[in-house]
């Protein structure tokens, strides 16, 4: 999930955390990646991040190869984008080159 802020970034994953089941237990594992939060060394369900955070991200060689654009094109299917209109949707075209978003299938989503 792409959005705009840092602030919103944790907003997200705290609405997304706190989806349950009957048990009490998480539905799905989320992480907030940012360039003061990297990235946990399991990779999570959804990843919230700004779109900067996620090309340094994949840019750095020592997270390890789940965190490449390889290694995220290999496992997720869509990309969310949550508010990114106006100047913030400059950076999508930066993910067609970074991720190969066209060519490799993920799927864009904007909200």
């Amino acid at each position: 999930m792409l959005c705009p802020n840092a602030a919103l970034c944790n907003q997200v994953k705290l609405v997304a955390d706190s989806l349950t089941d009957l048990d009490g237990k998480p539905l799905l594992e989320t992480a907030h990646v940012s360039n003061s939060s990297p990235p946990p060394f399991t990779v999570p369900d959804i990843i919230v991040t700004t779109p900067a955070s996620l090309i340094n991200i994949t840019e750095a060689s020592h997270y390890g190869p789940e965190w490449t654009k390889g290694g995220i094109l290999a496992r997720y299917a869509y990309m969310l984008g949550y508010a990114l209109t106006g100047a913030l949707g400059t950076h999508l075209d930066i993910f067609d080159d970074v991720l190969e978003i066209k060519h490799d299938g993920i799927k864009l989503v904007l909200q």
